[in-house]
């Protein structure tokens, strides 16, 4: 609790604005849209704004540096590891069930 008066919520939700209409992240999220990666960036934020959030309401894991911090090596890992897996899988998911509509479309499944 001692963070969030300092912050202010409005001003994370300006910050996370302004990160989201920056050039920069819109090419970003064009090129891993066109790859198949939908929503990486958007993702990647919504983990590192749990961090800022644990450490400002719960306080077990620390904000920058210690393990689970921002600037934890081993935490951004993880996180950009697990959300590529993550939307990864979930992209496979759904190029499974585009290819069984299609097939059912197109009158190929005969037990449809």
């Amino acid at each position: 609790m001692r963070m969030l008066p300092k912050i202010g919520l409005g001003r994370v939700s300006n910050a996370i604005t302004k990160i989201g209409t920056q050039d920069w992240y819109r090419v970003c999220n064009n090129w891993l849209s066109r790859a198949g990666v939908n929503d990486f960036g958007g993702e990647v934020l919504e983990e590192e704004i749990g961090i800022v959030l644990n450490a400002a309401l719960v306080g077990d894991n620390p904000l920058l540096n210690g393990s689970g911090g921002l600037l934890d090596v081993r935490t951004q890992k993880d996180i950009l590891g697990g959300m590529l897996y993550s939307i990864s899988a979930m992209r496979a998911g759904a190029l499974a069930m585009y290819g069984v509509k299609k097939r059912r479309r197109l009158g190929i499944c005969q037990n449809s």
